[in-house]
This record gives C-alpha cells, structure tokens and sequence, in this order.
C-alpha cells in the first residue's frame, strides 16, 4: 500500500517536471526547473538554506539529499534552530524553514506557492480547515506539526477515585465523564466529602480559572462559533446570533464552582493540579511535557477531545506549524526540498521525535510506528481549530483575532462569569470593545507622517 502511494506520488513528480522540459541552453535555474541534456534535473550553481529543529532532522535531510547533488556543484545548507520567527526568515539568508501559521501569514507576499498537485495532497486534504485562508491561490504553507491546549486526564487517579477506565467512548473519554455536565454534577456530589487520594484531598475536577484566553475559546465552539465563520475580513462573527448563543452555552460553565476547597482559587492551575494529583481532569498547554510529569509521578494521563457541551463538541484552539519556501529560492532545489519534507520517512522520523502531534489524517496512524501518546494527541488534533489570520480592513498590519487572543474579553467573561452581565449583554459589551480596540490599534496608522 505504502510502496503503491510513493509510486504515485512519484508519478507525479515526474509528471509535472516534464511540464518544465526545456532546452538547457536557454533555461534560467534562478527562474525554473531546467534539464540537462541527459534529461537530469539541473541543479549547479543553486543553493539553498533549511532551518530544521532538531538534529536528527538535519542528519536525515543531509543523508538522502546527499547523493542527489554529489555530482553537482549546488549545496544544502542544514541549520538546527529551535524555532525560526518570521523576522529571522527574512533577515536571514534561510530560504525554507517551519515556522507557525501566524507568521507564514505576515510573510505571505514572500512566500512560494506550489501548485495543488506538486504537494503529497495528504499533507493539504485532511488540514485544510486550517489553510483556507493562507492557501487559497497555490500551496504557500505545508503544515506539518499541531500543538494544544488538549484536553487530558489522569487515569490512575480516576482510578483510585472508582471510576471504571475501561469504558470509554471512541474518543478515549470516560462514558461516566464524557461531557462538562456530567463533570460539574459529579464536583457537586463530591464537594461536601472531598475525598483523599494518597496523602492529598481532591481540590477540583476540573481547575477552570480565567486567566487567559487561548484555552477559553474552546468553551465559545460547541454549537459551531468561531471567529470569521465565513472567511470574510468584513465578517468578525461577534455580532452573530450564533455568539449569543455560544455564550449561553458558556456561561453555566462560568458561574460553576470548580474549586471544591471552598477556596475561590482564580489563578492558573493546570501543571500543579497534574503534578500534585488532586484534579482528574486539566488542560494540556503546549510546554506541558506529560512525559516528563508521568515519570515523576509514576501516575498515567491520556490526552482526548474535550468533552461534550449540550451534547455538542467543543473545538480546541491550536497553534499549527508548517513548512514555508521563499519564492526567492532555486525552483529546483526547493521541489526537491518539499518532497524529503512531505515522505513518509520525513514523516515517521517527526513522529518518533514525538515533540508535538504531528499533522497527519488519523486514517494513516497504524502506517507508521507512533507512540501512544501520539496517538491520542493526531486523534484529539481532528477537534481543533487555528487562528484565523484576517487583518482589519484597509489596515493589513492589524489582524482581528488579536482581539480576542490579547485578552479584551476577560474582564467580560468575569461579568458573565458572576451574572452581572446577560449573554445578550455580554455580547453588546463585547461589540463595544471591539469597537474601541479597533480604534485604539489603529489610531497611529491614521495619522499622518510628521
């Protein structure tokens, strides 16, 4: 099956470099792929330089592209940086690095774009929920990795507290425990005897603070919110009927008392409440490394989609990572990269590092070798969404999102979070503070030049 699609794939390939044929005598590299009169590709006097994370990532990279140019004068250069920002991709002679979906996005103008059938289309179907608005006129960004929050519980304290384990629903959550209802009326059950669990008392359930919004907007997606439902920069969607009801559908979880220690703990408690095992159920930020807390704890946690609200599925908000090439860059030595970077070898070494879930459809999981956090992590990535990368109309320095991710709607949720605000006036208080952010951010863009 494996060997079946990588024939095909390179069919392809072959396919659309013989659209490019053309007489070496006349071909410009700088511009195209050209040929050699032995029908090789042409690749002297190109170079190129990767940004890679990690070192066995170079060390792979260097091992099969290698002998593709040993007969050439072109050059790969393999960095290993730990992270590549926008500014350092375009300051910096590296033509093709991973960097996250916010920042292909401010280097868009830059950017290359492939063509739809030049890129292994598993790498564009399944994540295309996260690329309508980066990929609409070619493949500029080539996602690659997906990362939290995600939603994660701790087995062997479920355990300890009687829960049966073993019966799960098909995404791994406990059928007892499986949707924020059935959580908050067990926290009700449990509060007036918290009971202990090793030499602690249970403190929560589940330890929901607001403190920051990123692991909030999941609680605004169940009914299907999201900001920019229709991928029109006109269209934010906070003056929609479906954020009303969204905020409905949050504000019981708000006003809920998660801190059963009679407390009113409001700071962000996730890692203690893990660490300390005294809540079964947190958030898993993306500098949370469950493998590290598992073995010092010696206790067991599976991540999985977060549960159910009103019988609906709440949607994570994710940061994406992909690869990006500057247009800039020798067409030959950069087909060359992205087809290393899209194998299915590129893509097992990705998953065996195991840093962050890798961006795969869940379909394919059993044709590689993963663990099993992995796994749970690829499966729960199939709820998730990325930020929308839609900047204010006639100011294309300022993206709406920012808005909700710079925290302006906290101090709203609080109001909602005590019942001092309805729904229907949170959303009105939330519409003025769009309204004034908007001003604020672009103020200085409207002045003139001293």
């Amino acid at each position: 099956m494996i060997a079946l699609l990588i024939l095909s794939v390179v069919s392809v390939i072959a396919l659309i470099f013989s659209r490019f044929k053309t007489s070496p005598l006349i071909c410009n590299p700088l511009e195209t792929i050209c040929f050699n009169e032995d029908e090789t590709i042409n690749y002297n006097e190109q170079s190129l330089v990767i940004a890679v994370e990690t070192q066995n990532q170079k060390d792979y990279l260097s091992s099969v592209l290698q002998p593709v140019l040993e007969n050439t004068t072109g050059t790969v250069s393999i960095i290993v940086r730990e992270s590549t920002s926008a500014f350092t991709f375009m300051n910096s002679p590296i033509d093709i690095a991973l960097v996250d979906k916010q920042a292909a996005g401010s280097l868009y103008p830059y950017l290359h774009r492939f063509d739809q059938e030049e890129v292994n289309p598993y790498f564009i179907d399944y994540a295309s929920k996260h690329l309508d608005e980066i990929n609409y006129d070619g493949v500029a960004f080539i996602p690659a990795t997906i990362d939290g929050p995600f939603f994660v519980m701790n087995t062997t304290l479920l355990s300890r507290l009687g829960y049966d384990i073993t019966d799960v629903d098909e995404h791994g959550r406990l059928n007892a425990l499986n949707s924020f209802e059935e959580i908050m009326s067990e926290g009700d059950r449990l509060r007036s005897n918290r009971p202990m669990v090793g030499a602690r008392r249970l403190t929560s359930l589940f330890p929901l603070t607001l403190v920051e919004p990123w692991s909030l907007y999941s609680f605004l997606t169940p009914n299907g919110w999201n900001m920019y439902p229709t991928n029109d920069a006109y269209d934010h969607g906070l003056d929609a009927p479906l954020f009303k009801e969204a905020l409905e559908l949050f504000e019981p979880l708000l006003s809920y008392e998660w801190d059963l220690t009679g407390q009113n703990q409001t700071q962000w408690r996730y890692e203690s409440e893990l660490v300390n095992g005294t809540a079964p159920f947190a958030i898993k930020v993306p500098f949370l490394n469950l493998e590290a807390i598992s073995s010092v704890t010696r206790q067991n946690y599976v991540v999985t989609p977060m549960p159910t609200i009103d019988g609906r599925q709440p949607y994570t908000l994710a940061q994406v990572k992909g690869w990006v090439f500057k247009a800039s860059a020798s067409p030959a030595l950069r087909q060359l990269v992205m087809e290393q970077l899209t194998s299915y070898n590129f893509t097992q070494l990705l998953l065996l590092e195991d840093r962050e879930a890798v961006m795969i459809d869940p379909t394919r999981v059993n044709e590689f070798k993963v663990s099993e956090l992995q796994k749970q992590k690829i499966l729960a990535a199939q709820f998730t969404l990325s930020p929308p990368l839609f900047a204010l109309p006639h100011f294309p320095s300022v993206l709406g999102f920012d808005f909700y991710t710079q925290g302006e709607l906290l101090p709203i949720f609080e109001d909602l979070q005590t019942q001092t605000l309805t729904p229907s006036q949170a959303q009105e208080a939330i519409l003025k503070a769009y309204d004034r952010w908007v001003i604020e951010r672009t103020y200085y863009e409207t002045q003139p030049n001293p």
